[in-house]
């Protein structure tokens, strides 16, 4: 394993582990600038993938997370498209998901005070769960 300030193969240094606190989301800024090119693709395919019927929740799944911000513009342009195609009254449900050492707290944070965040902006009267008479599930606490 290598340590933060070793180098690699090719004579960069190596990754340190996820510092946490925000760090990637401040530091990712060429992963940020790799990633614009492939917007144009993803809201493509939130344009044509194959969805069920509804009343059945649209599911966007990003993985390898981390902190969020690098998210944050590719899930809002594919909730954009999604919503062209289905309206507001179907739910879509972001999943996001990175190893269990990721600084959720951060991707958290970024989601509720990001500019770029896809809940930014978005009508507090408007539940990001489906309504109780949409939902196909039902939670029931344990009883003692």
């Amino acid at each position: 394993m290598l340590m933060h300030d070793e180098y690699d193969a090719a004579g960069f240094t190596a990754p340190s582990p996820m510092e946490g606190h925000g760090a990637y989301n401040r530091s990712s800024h060429v992963q940020a600038a790799g990633l614009a090119a492939a917007i144009p693709l993803l809201r493509l395919a939130a344009e044509t993938a194959p969805l069920a019927p509804a009343p059945e929740p649209i599911v966007i799944a990003d993985y390898g997370a981390s902190e969020g911000h690098n998210s944050l513009i590719p899930m809002r342009e594919a909730i954009s498209e999604l919503r062209q195609r289905v309206g507001t009254s179907r739910a879509i449900s972001v999943v996001h998901t990175d190893l269990p050492s990721n600084d959720f707290s951060a991707l958290f944070e970024a989601l509720e005070s990001d500019p770029d965040s896809y809940i930014r902006g978005a009508s507090r009267r408007h539940s990001p769960l489906p309504s109780a008479d949409r939902s196909t599930s039902n939670f029931s606490p344990p009883t003692a």
